[in-house]
């Protein structure tokens, strides 16, 4: 008998295997049918998680009333279902897209469903505001009127977060912060506009003005030219000479539509084109 009990454990050993392996096998099968078909109607535990991601969306703050969203999913969908403002889920697909949407807050959803009906537990979720309302803009300081002063400084602010726009002398808009600097300016009558833009690009269509006068006289300042070229003449060079009737002042000339540079006297240009040419000069102190 002991020479025969290693055989029968040999059998009883092979045995077990053989019949482990028979049953995982079986096992095997049977996932792999449950798997295959798809009309029992019965969802399925699946090893992977199904997870739903928005891509790309409107900006969160924004003035257009389309909204295009796009989304994808962490495994192979069958499909989609979106919901928009708390409405019912309806199926979709990237991208979705939204018209005529109203003013204010809306807030996206989208859940992805797989072959086996399993739909995303936590669907992705994205918020965003339509601002179709312009801010306002308001000027809170400017130079007095009239002024010898040939600078001018304004401080101006909206009722809302924004950037600006200035323009001076209808000279084109351009970009600007408070507080905004002007020197170098002509005498005469100004008009200075700031617009505010807010953060969904609306522009404030009725944008803050502000006028004044420069008036040099006021000063008490007199600036005389005191030479100059014929007012007829062949030659391309021109030369001024010009004083004040103040001490302790200094000059600022600009010939033709040309800047406001400082100057002493004479001054002189150079090659100089055919045809009427305007000089400035003024004395500042």
């Amino acid at each position: 008998m002991r020479k025969n009990l290693p055989l029968v454990l040999s059998l009883l050993l092979i045995f077990f295997i053989s019949s482990c392996g028979s049953s995982t096998e079986k096992n095997n099968n049977i996932v792999q049918s449950r798997a295959g078909n798809n009309n029992q109607g019965t969802s399925q535990n699946l090893n992977y998680p199904l997870e739903t991601f928005i891509t790309n969306g409107p900006d969160f703050v924004t003035n257009q009333q389309v909204a295009e969203l796009w989304f994808i999913s962490s495994a192979p969908a069958e499909k989609f279902q979106c919901s928009l403002d708390g409405a019912d889920w309806s199926d979709c697909n990237s991208p979705a897209i939204y018209t005529g949407l109203s003013e204010g807050e809306h807030t996206f959803k989208v859940a992805a469903i797989d072959q086996y009906g399993n739909k995303d537990t936590t669907p992705a979720e994205y918020s965003w505001k339509i601002d179709l309302t312009p801010p306002d803009t308001q000027i809170n300081s400017g130079p007095a009127s009239p002024t010898s002063s040939d600078s001018a400084t304004f401080t101006f602010s909206s009722n809302e977060d924004a950037t600006f726009q200035c323009n001076l002398d209808n000279g084109g808009w351009e970009i600007c912060t408070s507080p905004k600097s002007y020197t170098g300016l002509d005498e005469g009558p100004h008009t200075f506009q700031v617009r505010a833009v807010d953060l969904a690009g609306n522009v404030d269509g009725t944008p803050a003005t502000y006028s004044w006068t420069i008036n040099s006289q006021l000063s008490g300042i007199d600036t005389s030219i005191t030479s100059h070229p014929q007012e007829y003449t062949n030659s391309q060079s021109a030369t001024f000479t010009f004083s004040s009737n103040e001490a302790d002042v200094t000059f600022m000339c600009k010939i033709d539509s040309g800047n406001w540079e400082n100057c002493t006297s004479p001054k002189t240009y150079q090659n100089l084109a055919e045809g009427i040419h305007h000089f400035h000069v003024k004395a500042v102190k």
